[in-house]
């Protein structure tokens, strides 16, 4: 059963350069790009272990709210790609279509429209505790800069196997 996405956008490095690493480790071995994709991902990890916990930690107004904020936080992925579109992205995933929106309308002012106990004729609004907590975007914002220190030390280590390869030709 296919996931629904919904995916906030948070800029570390142009995708480019990522796949030009990529394409330069591919003519040395064809192996080298799947090891890069992986120390690129570990080198990321940490946002979506941050996104995670702040997941978890979603203010409630229910304590029958608990399983919710874990089905989020058990649905936040990382999404490494050095192909075509090379990117590194964070995403929220729920399990159908109908709950996708709900962990971006908990982190939004706006909140998110519903239906009652699934009663299509009774819709409302829900909105989240502290709308000023954007719990996804704060966390990315908390990790940004030691998330693209991590990336960069990992574009600067395949660069160095990139030279090395070079030199033995």
């Amino acid at each position: 059963m296919a996931r629904n996405t919904t995916s906030i956008n948070v800029r570390v490095l142009p995708g480019s350069e990522i796949k030009k690493i990529s394409d330069q480790l591919r003519e040395i071995d064809r192996t080298l790009p799947a090891k890069f994709r992986k120390d690129l991902k570990a080198a990321a990890k940490p946002l979506v272990v941050q996104a995670k916990a702040a997941a978890k930690e979603i203010p409630i107004t229910r304590p029958d709210r608990r399983r919710l904020r874990k089905k989020i936080a058990t649905g936040i992925a990382l999404q490494v790609s050095t192909g075509k579109r090379a990117r590194i992205r964070v995403v929220t995933r729920m399990p159908d279509s109908k709950t996708a929106i709900i962990p971006r309308g908990l982190g939004s002012p706006a909140g998110f429209r519903h239906p009652v106990f699934g009663d299509a004729n009774q819709w409302v609004v829900q909105h989240a505790a502290n709308p000023a907590n954007n719990w996804f975007m704060n966390s990315m914002q908390n990790g940004h800069a030691d998330a693209e220190a991590r990336i960069k030390e990992t574009l600067r280590e395949a660069r160095r196997d990139i030279v090395r390869a070079g030199r033995r030709h």
